[in-house]
């Protein structure tokens, strides 16, 4: 899927970053007309108790000193109030020491305004009154920013129109605004602060949660997909902190500095993560503005691609699917593809999964017994929709095209397609990133990471025991009905199957044991030379390179992975984990094909590694 074009951009920024200014200022100087109006009568009462005004103006300093940000006092509070600006107070001061006898909590102009007043009333009528009140309303200060009213300040009587303005030209306090604000204030603490600081920050960002749902799943809304690149271990450690960080998904890790982490941030996360990567001088680029735009995008590209393609007929087609299927049209397909050729295709249930769908396994045999066979499964974790696509394009190839024959007449072939159903439809009706089973342990996340359940160093390394992180291996290990049957098919044909290749995406890899520690096995010499064979026949249909290697050593360490167990408990010689490529785990649909032809030419090498020693 393309990256959302600049006017798609500026919508999502737009919508969910830019800061509100402040409001109503233009509106407070357009009502000063109306307020002078009102003033007059104001000042009239006040010039006839001067006790009273006094006491309001306490009341008022003292209301002025504990909220800055009220809305603007009514009639000649409004003066009052204005004055108390920094440069006001200062004039205040000066008259206050040539006005020794006047009141102290009078600010300077009024003081003189009073003064002048009171010498007045005792000689004149109350004519003088009217003269007075121009002079005050002469002397207001237009320069000064209203005051905003304080939140639950007694009200005063007003007129309704008037209350009814300052109400609208109270300031209101949004998640934005509080974001920004806390944004703001990060950003100065970062560039002033020391390395403790950072320390402290960081530790922040990371133990804050942002969201909270039923199933703890990150929101797509605002989401942004970054792709950040390591120049050093330090850098790379730092990133790696993030891995149990419930805001953030690392869909991509390797030990490699030059290869990018791809990582998924939660948006309320995202600017001060960014600030952070910036503080630090970790490179980084922004792949995706908007994940939940792209996801809704690649749901509708994927549903036209379904309604161009003829889904009556597969076996017309030298791939069985143009589009991501859903699980109902994979079980309609084994069964149809089992009836047209069921002299060499055979399709039965190893077991049910968590919410009752078979696991199929489809058998590709010529006929005989006692032959070796090569195992093949599929979308262990549920959002890797392009494993599946590839079993069944291989599931296709040896069934349909008899060019083909010779790979079945000597080895069989077994391959699950699709092994966590219940994740995989989870993926496509609910939630696009779901990585886990949806089996339900008393928690209120369900589901566990199938790939960290197998028990072969279980729960030592690279899991977590908290069953909201997406690496949960389980309250036990094969605590789940899918890995279970994976187990018990193995166990049972662990004299037959002599290579065993789970596909995951993504990321060019082929990957053998071990998963938990950096030590390589006994047989590695084999396990390398065959996985450079298969990468170098793969590279020859399209190019696309594969780095080959112990997946601790190359990604990180994982330990409860099937590949692992495969070989240590089942017995099975050789094992690989084959991370498919196409930089994210739904390819465009136009690329499933290319990914499945390519990476049948690799299936094909290890046919051939175990024919030659088993057969000839």
């Amino acid at each position: 899927m393309e990256e959302p074009d600049e006017e798609t951009i500026e919508r999502v920024v737009r919508k969910r970053g830019r800061p509100r200014k402040e409001q109503k200022n233009t509106d407070t100087e357009n009502n000063t007309n109306t307020d002078k109006e009102k003033e007059n009568n104001t000042v009239t009462e006040k010039e006839n108790n001067t006790n009273t005004d006094k006491e309001k103006e306490n009341n008022t300093v003292t209301e002025k000193e504990n909220n800055t940000n009220t809305d603007k006092e009514e009639n000649t509070d409004t003066d009052n109030e204005r004055n108390t600006d920094t440069e006001d107070n200062t004039d205040t001061d000066t008259e206050k020491e040539n006005n020794t006898d006047t009141d102290t909590e009078k600010k300077g102009n009024t003081n003189t305004r009073k003064r002048n007043t009171t010498t007045e009333k005792e000689n004149t009528d109350k004519s003088k009154e009217t003269e007075k009140n121009t002079d005050t309303r002469g002397k207001k200060n237009t320069d000064i920013e209203p005051i905003k009213k304080k939140r639950g300040r007694p009200k005063k009587k007003k007129e309704e129109g008037n209350q009814q303005k300052k109400k609208r030209g109270r300031p209101r306090k949004t998640e934005n605004n509080n974001q920004q604000n806390k944004e703001e204030n990060e950003e100065e603490n970062f560039s002033d602060s020391d390395n403790s600081s950072d320390d402290e920050s960081d530790e922040e960002l990371k133990t804050t949660p942002s969201f909270s749902n039923e199933q703890n799943l990150r929101p797509l809304k605002g989401m942004q997909r970054l792709l950040i690149t390591c120049q050093t271990l330090e850098e790379l450690s730092f990133v790696k902190t993030y891995i149990d960080n419930d805001n953030f998904d690392i869909l991509k890790l390797t030990r490699r500095l030059s290869e990018p982490i791809d990582v998924l941030v939660i948006a309320d996360q995202v600017e001060i993560f960014r600030k952070i990567l910036d503080m630090k001088e970790i490179q980084y680029s922004v792949d995706d503005y908007d994940v939940a735009v792209t996801v809704h995008d690649e749901a509708m590209l994927n549903n036209f691609q379904k309604l161009t393609r003829r889904s009556a007929n597969f076996t017309n087609e030298r791939t069985p699917f143009g589009y991501y299927p859903r699980y109902q049209e994979i079980e309609t397909y084994l069964h149809e593809l089992s009836e047209k050729y069921r002299n060499i295709v055979t399709v039965f249930s190893i077991g049910n999964s968590f919410e009752g769908r078979p696991i199929y396994v489809v058998k590709i045999a010529s006929g005989g017994s006692n032959k070796p066979a090569v195992f093949i499964d599929a979308g262990i974790h549920a959002r890797e929709w392009i494993a599946p696509s590839t079993a069944l394009h291989a599931i296709h190839e040896l069934a349909t095209n008899k060019n083909n024959s010779y790979l079945y007449e000597n080895v069989d072939w077994y391959i699950v397609p699709c092994l966590n159903p219940d994740g995989y439809e989870y993926t496509h009706t609910d939630y696009r990133f779901w990585r886990k089973t949806r089996s339900n342990s008393g928690s209120r996340c369900p589901g566990t990471d199938a790939n960290r359940n197998f028990d072969y160093k279980w729960m030592t390394i690279g899991a977590s025991s908290s069953p909201c992180e997406d690496t949960y291996a389980g309250p036990k290990p094969f605590s789940e009905p899918e890995t279970q049957a994976l187990r018990d098919f193995l166990l049972a044909n662990k004299q037959a199957i002599k290579v065993y290749l789970t596909l995951h995406s993504y990321g060019n890899w082929l990957l053998h044991p071990w998963g938990w520690t950096d030590k390589l096995p006994e047989n590695e010499p084999i396990l390398r030379k065959v996985g450079l064979d298969a990468a170098e026949a793969l590279s020859s249909k399209y190019g696309t390179r594969y780095t080959v290697g112990s997946s601790t050593v190359l990604l990180y360490a994982a330990a409860g992975g099937s590949d692992d167990w495969a070989m240590a408990v089942a017995g099975i010689e050789l094992s690989y984990t084959i991370e498919l490529p196409g930089g994210r785990f739904d390819p465009l649909p136009n690329n499933i094909a290319k990914v499945g032809h390519e990476t049948f030419e690799a299936f094909v090498v290890f046919q051939t590694y175990v024919e030659n020693k088993y057969i000839n």
